[in-house]
């Protein structure tokens, strides 16, 4: 926490102790010596912690959904189009917040800012700083299969101070700029970004997005995204931040606003595209490309039909091959992947798909 001492003269250690929701203080202090008593979970809930599971998310009564592996297709789980979820466990979010801001070099640990999906640890946006080696382990408590930087340089070309880290990608997520200090850009990024965002966190994935303190441009980012997300307006998703972080809202900060915000979030929506298999034309002969399918009264159909230049009407047309998995297909189809199909998955399927293809 801000202003306290550190006990640890390298300044490599953090403090372990648990908080209600889960997650541990990482404050530079021993962990005998944390005053937050108040957040600290008990002896017996500690105990009965298996991971990062926040408390808050528990009593959401989160459906019998298995979590996705990499071979299987499990159903996409149920998801809110509303901020219910989020009013739900403010009460429990406020006691992270820590009692001061957090600066460049002593940031305040990520917040979760929207949460669409009952189950633990799925349909999440996390808003917080940039994340760094030392703050990798923090930042991945929760798996994020996206990372939005909120300023012009590519994170790792971020250096903290002289002398000290430097910035990082979160590992196996797909990385969007969305420069909020640059009027001319925020909103073509922005709109860009957001139907993988909201496809993916509605399929139960996970974002992160960040500045480098994460207290002036990427909460407003995170607003904008927030309010899209959960069908609330942007001061109302604003107003969901400050009571989970320390956010600045100065006349600069104000100025990353106004009607941009607007056209986001008049913007159409995006139909979740949860693909129930992997399917190519049969017989298999030559080069073949496979696209990612539904069922349509008993029959495969191509995620890309009816898209501009796709060709899943035509390559499944007649007879076809199905795969439950991604990995089963790249094995026993082979061929290329419909590019179409790809972008219209979620981001941490299309993470899969660039891995085997």
């Amino acid at each position: 926490m801000p202003g306290r001492t550190n006990s640890c003269r390298s300044g490599a250690h953090r403090c372990a102790a648990l908080f209600r929701s889960g997650r541990t203080c990482h404050g530079k202090h021993r962990g005998s010596k944390c005053d937050n008593t108040k957040r600290q979970a008990g002896s017996a809930e500690a105990d009965t912690q298996e991971g990062p599971v926040r408390k808050a998310t528990k009593t959401q009564n989160p459906g019998s959904h298995t979590r996705p592996n990499d071979t299987s297709m499990p159903d996409a789980p149920d998801y809110v189009t509303d901020d219910s979820i989020m009013t739900q466990m403010l009460p429990d979010l406020r006691w992270e917040k820590w009692r001061e801001r957090g600066n460049r070099i002593n940031p305040e640990p990520p917040s979760l800012v929207a949460k669409v999906c009952r189950e633990e640890g799925r349909g999440e946006l996390w808003l917080g700083p940039l994340p760094t080696q030392e703050r990798m382990p923090v930042i991945t408590q929760t798996k994020h299969s996206i990372q939005i930087y909120c300023f012009m340089n590519y994170p790792e070309d971020v250096l903290l101070e002289d002398g000290g880290e430097w910035g990082m990608s979160i590992p196996d997520t797909l990385v969007f700029r969305c420069e909020m200090s640059k009027a001319s850009a925020r909103l073509k990024d922005m709109q860009a970004l957001m139907p993988y965002l909201l496809n993916s966190l509605r399929q139960g994935d996970n974002a992160y997005v960040h500045c480098v303190t994460g207290v002036s441009r990427a909460p407003r980012a995170a607003a904008v995204i927030g309010a899209k997300l959960m069908g609330i307006t942007f001061e109302k998703a604003k107003y969901i931040i400050t009571q989970v972080r320390n956010i600045k809202c100065d006349r600069s900060e104000k100025g990353m606003e106004g009607p941009w915000t607007d056209t986001v979030l008049r913007g159409g929506e995006t139909n979740a595209a949860a693909p129930t298999g992997f399917s190519c034309r049969a017989p298999i002969t030559g080069t073949v490309t496979v696209h990612a399918t539904t069922l349509v009264n008993g029959r495969a159909r191509a995620i890309c039909h009816g898209k501009v230049g796709a060709t899943g009407a035509r390559d499944l047309e007649d007879g076809v091959t199905t795969t439950k998995s991604i990995e089963a297909a790249a094995r026993d189809i082979g061929g290329t992947f419909c590019a179409t199909c790809k972008s219209s998955l979620r981001a941490s399927l299309i993470l899969r798909i660039n891995n085997i293809y």
